[in-house]
């Protein structure tokens, strides 16, 4: 049986999320119309006290268990996929847990109010000062549920952000804020914010570039393709296109995986 098709648990989730919402209403309930409105005065507070902490065990207990159906789930999931899921279920909990916090406060008699106002102008302040973190954090959220890509694949990027510059790898690397790629010796760490923003050309295993080189008459064609050959460890190609006054053009075809900065260093000890 194939694991990693299985369905999401949604429905477990939202049976689960019902259960919780309607306990929170129940517990509102005996709080405000329940045995609490008839105790005496002197016993009020430990009541309160006593319903908010049994509300805290069983909302931390049905939070936790939405944790561990998403846990379950994810691990059975490929690695991109189980990265998606992962960001989801800490989302999810860390909703839970606000949801739980909010409904404690209630039963504790706070002015939440005031709370969610203080909250809303620091998250506001937060917001502007993380905004470059954030928009990485979301960017990466993006890439897990799209997938464009997937690691080990050979990709191009190429936009704006870069002067239009165009980056080519290997994916070794995705999280929450950056992309890796590896170009020969080199590591390409790219924001997520500006890989969503580019253009992406997925490369194909079989796939070439050609390049146009100009050669000295003084290196051989043949030795300067088995020199690449031996080098990236490739089946590299390359014919003499043009003959000019002391240089001829050499047309190499390189793998789509080829390390670009290997090539660039052989040719640069050929020519030196």
């Amino acid at each position: 049986m194939d694991l990693t098709n299985q369905q999401p648990p949604w429905r477990r989730l939202a049976i689960t999320a019902a259960a919780l919402i309607i306990l929170a209403v129940l517990f509102s309930v005996i709080q405000t119309n329940g045995i609490i409105a008839n105790l005496p005065k002197r016993d009020d507070l430990y009541y309160h006290w006593a319903l908010a902490i049994t509300w805290l065990l069983i909302g931390f207990w049905f939070v936790r268990y939405i944790n561990r159906l998403f846990t379950k789930f994810a691990s059975k999931q490929k690695n991109g996929a189980a990265r998606a899921w992962v960001i989801g279920r800490r989302i999810l909990s860390a909703l839970g847990y606000l949801f739980v916090g909010i409904v404690t406060l209630h039963l504790l008699q706070v002015q939440i109010s005031s709370i969610l106002v203080g909250g809303a102008l620091t998250g506001v302040i937060v917001g502007i000062a993380a905004q470059s973190t954030l928009s990485n954090l979301f960017a990466g959220l993006i890439l897990f549920t799209v997938r464009p890509f997937t690691i080990g694949q050979t990709i191009s990027f190429r936009s704006y952000y870069f002067s239009s510059v165009e980056y080519t790898g290997r994916v070794i690397d995705v999280n929450w804020y950056y992309t890796t790629l590896q170009d020969g010796d080199r590591h390409r760490v790219l924001p997520n914010s500006t890989v969503i923003l580019s253009a992406i050309t997925v490369h194909s295993k079989q796939e070439t570039r050609s390049f146009d080189l100009t050669v000295p008459y003084r290196v051989a064609s043949d030795t300067l393709v088995q020199d690449l050959q031996k080098a990236t460890g490739q089946t590299i190609t390359g014919e003499i296109k043009t003959f000019g006054p002391d240089h001829y053009i050499l047309q190499i075809h390189v793998p789509a995986q080829c390390p670009l900065e290997t090539v660039r260093r052989v040719l640069d000890q050929a020519f030196a």
